[in-house]
């Protein structure tokens, strides 16, 4: 993969872009497809926050022919260089043609990315007198939060599958919808977005004042807990089912003492004291039986910070078992990057067909990807 140094010019030769009616005058600005500025390619600068599209050429011959390919990257304000989008493409068996498609984070911090979440396609002619053609996939957009702890980090985004029927379809260029998002996180520091979050979230005076409570919640040993059932319901579509369809003001939940307390710990503040130090299956268990989004992403966190050589294949199984994925992607990476988790007790016992042949698929795609 070449990455091209934004900050250095870049010639803005449109490579085979025409006008809508037709002319090659430079001067219009516009292309053919849309404009230079939304377009995510190697032949033009696109801010972050203005790429709409992300532009392949030539995306039958490519997808026929297994290999690695650039697409283009994003600079912010001063051409400082931010995102580098590329692709890989294999071929699967009945005939199944998959593009994987890759970022290379350019800084360090987070940064949401938005693109079209399957390959359904409009097919566009070029008007008469003109040779351009494109497909464009749908509208319809995925989203996948990255965090780099260095720069010129790279991550997964998505696998598109096309058919041979799909293929033929396609035209000669394939434009992948895109959004960009950079610095998610540093967003929601801002000193005055966590004082409403607190706010409106973090009810921890309330979990040791028994005041206004108006429900009950009862452990499998018979412990009770006082509590209110509008924090209850509000972070847990299982508690919300089970309270609405209770007939008392109590409800037995098949939890034990310390569990249950934990639970409510997590529903009345959004997180967990000294979460490092828990048992992060036993909190999994929890997140699992309750529905509780955000606590999976508190253990993944926790979890990916613990990774070592020892623990590495434990960490894929369970990222497999409760459907982790940005752990699955982290752990992928740090096995590609310590080779030495294959001498290991847990290689060894690692009885998982399926799942060690998705660990050596995501390490081939990135394959060559360093730097």
């Amino acid at each position: 993969m070449i990455m091209i140094d934004e900050e250095d010019p870049i010639p803005m030769d449109l490579g085979g872009y025409r006008h809508r009616d037709g002319s090659d005058d430079e001067d219009n600005g516009e292309a053919e497809f849309q404009t230079i500025s939304e377009t995510v390619s190697c032949l033009a600068r696109c801010l972050t926050e203005d790429a709409r599209y992300l532009c392949i050429y030539d995306v039958a011959q490519k997808l026929t022919h297994p290999g690695d390919y650039d697409i283009g990257g994003t600079h912010a304000p001063g051409y400082r260089p931010e995102t580098w989008f590329y692709y890989t493409t294999s071929l699967c068996p009945n005939n199944i043609h998959l593009l994987n498609l890759f970022v290379c984070h350019r800084k360090t911090g987070s940064c949401l990315i938005k693109v079209s979440e399957s390959t359904e396609a409009t097919h566009i002619n070029p008007s008469p007198g003109d040779t351009s053609s494109r497909s464009e996939l749908t509208e319809t957009l995925a989203s996948y939060n990255i965090f780099s702890s260095r720069p010129d980090q790279h991550h997964y985004i998505k696998t598109y599958c096309f058919t041979k029927k799909d293929i033929d379809a396609l035209k000669n260029t394939l434009l992948i919808h895109v959004q960009i998002q950079t610095d998610t996180i540093k967003v929601l520091l801002k000193p005055n977005v966590i004082r409403r979050i607190k706010l409106a979230h973090d009810f921890g005076n309330l979990l040791s004042n028994k005041e206004k409570t108006d429900f009950v919640l009862e452990s499998s040993s018979g412990k009770k807990f006082n509590v209110h059932k509008i924090i209850v319901v509000a972070h847990s579509p299982v508690l919300r089912e089970r309270v609405r369809d209770s007939k008392s003001s109590s409800l037995k939940l098949d939890i034990n003492n310390e569990d249950l307390e934990l639970l409510l710990e997590f529903l009345y503040t959004g997180t967990i004291k000294e979460v490092c130090k828990q048992d992060c299956l036993k909190l999994l268990g929890i997140a699992e039986q309750f529905e509780l989004k955000n606590m999976f992403n508190l253990v993944q966190y926790v979890i990916n910070k613990q990774i070592d050589v020892n623990n590495a294949v434990d960490v894929v199984v369970l990222s497999e078992k409760y459907h982790l994925e940005q752990l699955q992607a982290n752990v992928f990476r740090f096995i590609r990057d310590h080779p030495a988790v294959l001498d290991t007790e847990g290689w060894r016992n690692l009885d998982n067909v399926h799942l060690t042949k998705k660990m050596f698929k995501y390490i081939y795609s990135f394959n060559n990807k360093k730097g």
